[in-house]
């Protein structure tokens, strides 16, 4: 918020008198399970089939982490097939 109301951040110029809002960020409790569908979306493994899932890199540890967290989120152990 500058004197003039609220401003966009690319017309703050140097000088200019700006009031900052100082309370604390509201902490959000980490999702494990949003985390996961996050992590297999973006590593392009999850499939349109139901319970499928496949890496692009089986590289250690990242492999043996993600299987603990599915099998702590989800409660189901992971099995490795081709391995």
């Amino acid at each position: 918020m500058t004197y003039k109301g609220w401003a966009p951040i690319s017309s703050l110029e140097e000088g200019m008198w700006v009031a900052m809002d100082r309370s604390e960020p509201e902490v959000e409790e980490f999702d494990e399970r949003q985390w996961l569908v996050g992590f297999w979306a973006a590593d392009g493994s999850l499939y349109a089939s139901k319970g499928g899932v496949s890496f692009a890199q089986k590289t250690e540890p990242l492999t043996t982490e993600v299987e603990a967290i599915i099998e702590r989120v989800l409660g189901e152990r992971p099995r490795r097939w081709g391995t």
